[in-house]
């Protein structure tokens, strides 16, 4: 790996943490939100908040399938030639920085709802999250979900499951990738394009989409990471030899999916636009290193590792009858007037500005007061 490559990688990761939040702020929420399909004699300003929204909101869908590419990248590493030695300390590892934190912030939001269900004199109950899931451990597997009803281009169901803690489905299915590593570096270096392609293919047709624990969508994008590292390929500048026509297609793919209104029909768009946009954002990101003439010793965001995935972890975690995610939303309801789209936008981007802002002041006053515990809630970053 090039140290370009590895200083493209850092900074993805945090913008990518970035894009997670866009993905889970709605402008949609808004009273005055238009469908693509409703735009015709429409006020511009609420047709231009509409479309805007609706492309941002397309493209940080592509923050998921890219950390998967970049953790089976990284992963993969040193893995070229198999080692079983090599392998085992790259597991224990991710129990730290995975499975540790995981199991904690699933553990905070179970207790929260057992002591809500208490106060409510409902006994020790988890409001149904057990319910026709994994006995006992249902909540730290499948025990919220959501999409009820869904159906894909192929009328697959598209109903989603998540940990009590929603965001960590990545990190749910990103642990049974590694533990399924083996399989994969032999599929790769038996099957080789072959493999990708087949893995690719289930993956825009939909095929176990929605599996809690291993999906397609998992399968392929860690492949695709695990694939440029067991042959050597850097990514950035793979990237870069490729990217005059896999820009125009991905803006291609982009597009149709933003202008599709019912989830099922923008699917397949959806899924090519996320492979296609892989290798942009590898190129992008380069692009505006080098750009910004950006020095190793000046990556100072590199750093916060550990605050923006501790934000990632917690914006969605109940304290009670509160999270973060939903008291910024709440907050920017109270103090902008969203009558009107320009002060809309203004408080949909406030609001991410918001939540990372608290979340990152939060882990600094857990790493002043237990620098012990905030390192072990993220997993030693």
């Amino acid at each position: 790996m090039t140290p370009l490559t590895s200083r493209t990688i850092n900074w993805l990761r945090i913008a990518l943490v970035i894009l997670v939040l866009f993905v889970h702020v709605h402008p949609d929420h808004n009273p005055y939100w238009l469908t693509m399909d409703n735009l015709s004699g429409q006020p511009w300003g609420w047709v231009l908040f509409s479309v805007i929204g609706t492309f941002i909101n397309k493209f940080a869908f592509i923050a998921v399938p890219l950390f998967f590419a970049i953790s089976g990248y990284l992963f993969f590493q040193k893995l070229a030639k198999w080692s079983w030695a090599v392998w085992k300390q790259k597991i224990r590892s991710r129990v730290k920085t995975l499975l540790v934190p995981y199991v904690i912030f699933n553990v905070i939001c179970a207790v929260s709802m057992l002591c809500l269900s208490l106060k409510a004199g409902n006994g020790w109950s988890l409001e149904g999250a057990y319910e026709g899931r994994i006995p006992f451990v249902g909540w730290l597997w499948n025990g919220v979900s959501y999409c009820q009803g869904w159906k894909n281009w192929l009328g697959m169901d598209m109903q989603l499951y998540y940990p009590l803690d929603v965001p960590l489905w990545f990190v749910r299915d990103l642990i049974v990738m590694l533990a399924l590593s083996p399989f994969i570096y032999m599929f790769i270096c038996k099957g080789g394009v072959f493999f990708l392609g087949v893995a690719g293919v289930a993956y825009w047709l939909g095929i176990l989409c929605c599996t809690p624990g291993f999906s397609t969508n998992a399968l392929f994008f860690f492949s695709i990471g695990a694939f440029a590292a067991v042959r050597n390929i850097d990514p950035v500048e793979w990237s870069r030899k490729h990217i005059k026509w896999i820009l125009p297609l991905f803006l291609c793919f982009w597009t149709a999916s933003s202008l599709v209104v019912a989830p099922g029909d923008a699917q397949p768009f959806e899924n090519l636009m996320f492979t296609f946009g892989i290798p942009v954002c590898f190129w992008a990101g380069a692009f505006l290193l080098e750009r910004g003439k950006s020095s190793p010793e000046s990556d100072k965001l590199a750093s916060v590792s550990g605050a923006c995935f501790f934000v990632y972890c917690v914006h969605m975690v109940n304290f009670g009858n509160w999270n973060l995610l939903a008291w910024a939303g709440k907050l920017g309801s109270q103090i902008f007037d969203l009558n009107r789209p320009a002060i809309a936008a203004l408080a949909y981007l406030t609001e991410i500005a918001v939540i990372m802002a608290a979340g990152t002041l939060v882990y600094y006053l857990l790493r002043k007061i237990t620098p012990k515990f905030s390192r072990i809630l993220t997993g030693g970053r």
